[in-house]
């Protein structure tokens, strides 16, 4: 049994081991050493069970690190030992409970979609995040009634409440909340919650009069020197969502799975169709989101991922004022009702002249540049051969994105860069909608980039016979943790490593022509079986139980057999689903040996 460390009062200081140990914590966290300011916490519990305070900080560093389950567990601790008679423990289990629904919010609007790979049936259950994130909000909003009704006088627990209105959609009582606030004590939280409740209440003249005020912008200088404007989200001429578009194809992608000891024959259905183009007179890029706005305000969101559904990831209140310090366009608040409030730092440019929309919100992504900003020329590639137009792009232009762009005859001369932070009209800006399905682009876009982006052979090529592992396919997030074991399994059998994010796209091109099978962790690396020859065969890692099958549609739309090892989730800092994983080496295996083993289809 291990000893429970001794502390000692230093002294003169009248306080016990375990506050001390929380004043130490306080000032590692402070200095950036988080686990050594954990270890402290977990001390001071173990010396005073019911020391509610420690379990406070504890919740706000497990939050911090983004480890949810275990901020939501503590939090749990933290109300059995106060009670419900502490006002401050209810508000601030209130606030960690709120920040995991904004965490978790995304997860719980899309765990219905119907493109994703569905693992149940064969054993894989609904992880932790998918279970608790319906659970979240409605959580937080009790507990900040607990602690208004508790201390109604506190302003941060009046603003907890406003926020946990604003997010449950409950506009009026989030004002009145949001008002309580600011007169219980005018702060940039209380002031900032109020605004954005007087907009979502539709008060939209109000609420940007209080964003403008400088009882507000003494405290947010940001919006003092920037400007804000109201937009509606154009509800007409934009592809229907799924369920209601009539122009979407069905495709089933048939696919096997290795998990636990078996093997798996699935198939997903997606429907997916052609891009839709329309051109917008006096259209204004708002860059950095790469939204459109019409002469009327009007705002379309064809120029953003997972189109036509958006969801914008508004901050909490009090986070605004950082949010607005780092100097870009941002999306202040969205309402259900297709309603923007916008911030924009500086003021509009006029560009003039035609323009199509190439950028999205997250062109710096390998597969979302591919797949959602290239692949918009296949609705309209007239445009390519039109010497008046010009394209959108961000700033800065990433190697990748110069090197492809180039490929399709679009030199600099012909791009207009729009930075973050300013919005630029133009006299006519065309703009495409894809028809997606839950993140699957349609084999018609990947047939049109596949035969642009490739070089025409000039006689039958030969036969692949490459087997290539992807060693850094994954980028940052969900990290394959027995990567190396993996590596070395497939070495045995033949293949070479290699981290395609340090080789340029046509040093990628070059690879994957030659290539026979693949086998990777999914990521956007993976956009480069676009390349690969038809009867490529993939063998895909990935957690379990939230996978969308956005490379997997790639594949079966370049004719490539896809093949999965399921992995066990680990919580990580990123949001689920992207938590880290480590695959069962046998699974592995037998997936290897299924695979050698079959006939080469051409």
């Amino acid at each position: 049994m291990t000893a429970v460390p001794l502390y000692r009062t230093p002294p003169g200081l009248e306080a016990t081991p375990s506050d001390a140990l929380i004043a130490f914590a306080e000032a590692l966290v402070a200095a950036g050493r988080v686990d050594e300011a954990e270890g402290a916490l977990r001390d001071a519990i173990t010396i005073t069970p019911d020391n509610v305070a420690a379990y406070r900080a504890l919740s706000l560093l497990l939050m911090r690190a983004g480890r949810d389950i275990e901020a939501f567990s503590t939090c749990g601790t933290m109300l059995a030992r106060a009670g419900h008679a502490d006002a401050e423990t209810l508000r601030l289990a209130a606030d960690v409970l709120l920040f995991l629904h904004i965490r978790h919010a995304t997860l719980f609007r899309r765990q219905g979609e119907p493109s994703r790979l569905d693992l149940r049936s064969i054993g894989v259950p609904d992880v932790t995040p998918m279970v608790l994130a319906s659970e979240y909000l409605p959580r937080a909003r009790a507990l900040a009634l607990a602690a208004v009704a508790q201390s109604p006088d506190d302003v941060t627990a009046q603003c907890a409440l406003a926020e946990c209105e604003l997010r449950a959609g409950h506009a009026a009582a989030a004002r009145h909340a949001a008002e309580r606030a600011v007169a219980c004590e005018p702060t940039r939280g209380a002031l900032v919650a109020r605004a954005l409740a007087t907009f979502a209440d539709h008060r939209e003249p109000a609420a940007l009069d209080l964003l403008r005020q400088p009882q507000l912008s003494e405290h947010v200088p940001a919006l003092g020197t920037g400007r804000q404007l109201t937009a509606r989200l154009d509800d007409h001429g934009a592809p229907e969502t799924v369920a209601g578009d009539a122009h979407r194809q069905e495709t089933t992608l048939g696919y096997t799975v290795h998990h636990g000891g078996g093997v798996h024959e699935r198939h997903v259905t997606i429907r997916t169709g052609s891009p839709d183009v329309r051109t917008i007179p006096g259209g204004r890029v708002v860059g950095g989101l790469f939204l459109v706005l019409d002469r009327s305000d009007r705002a379309y969101v064809h120029g953003l991922v997972d189109e036509p559904e958006v969801e914008f990831g508004t901050p909490r209140c009090h986070d605004i004022p950082a949010v607005l310090s780092r100097g870009r366009n941002c999306v202040l608040w969205a309402e259900g009702d297709g309603r923007l409030l916008l911030h924009s730092p500086t003021a509009e440019r006029v560009r003039g002249g035609r323009a199509f929309l190439l950028a999205t919100n997250v062109s710096a992504n390998y597969y979302h540049w591919i797949a959602d900003a290239l692949g918009r020329l296949s609705a309209a590639p007239e445009v390519l051969r039109d010497p008046d137009m010009r394209f959108v792009v961000p700033t800065p232009l990433l190697p990748f994105q110069l090197e492809t762009l180039a490929w399709l005859g679009i030199t600099r001369d012909r791009v207009v860069q729009v930075a973050a932070d300013e919005i630029v009209e133009f006299d006519d800006l065309v703009v495409v909608a894809h028809r997606k399905d839950g993140g699957c682009t349609d084999a018609g876009v990947w047939g049109w980039l596949h035969a642009h982006l490739t070089i025409p052979a000039v006689s039958a090529p030969a036969a692949p016979t490459r087997r290539v592992f992807l060693r850094g396919s994954a980028g940052g997030r969900g990290r394959f943790l027995n990567a190396d074991e993996a590596e070395a399994i497939c070495a045995a059998h033949g293949f070479e490593s290699v981290d395609t994010s340090t080789l340029s796209v046509a040093q990628r091109r070059d690879l994957m022509s030659e290539t026979a099978m693949v086998v990777a962790p999914l990521g956007a690396g993976l956009t480069d079986l676009l390349f690969a020859p038809a009867g490529a065969r993939t063998i895909l890692f990935g957690q379990r139980s939230f996978m969308v099958p956005c490379y997997h549609a790639l594949g079966h739309a370049m004719g490539h057999s896809v093949r999965y090892v399921l992995g066990t989730e680990e919580q990580s800092r990123f949001v689920y689903p992207n938590w880290d994983y480590r695959i069962d080496p046998r699974e592995l295996r037998s997936a290897l040996r299924a695979e050698l083993v079959r006939p080469h289809r051409m």
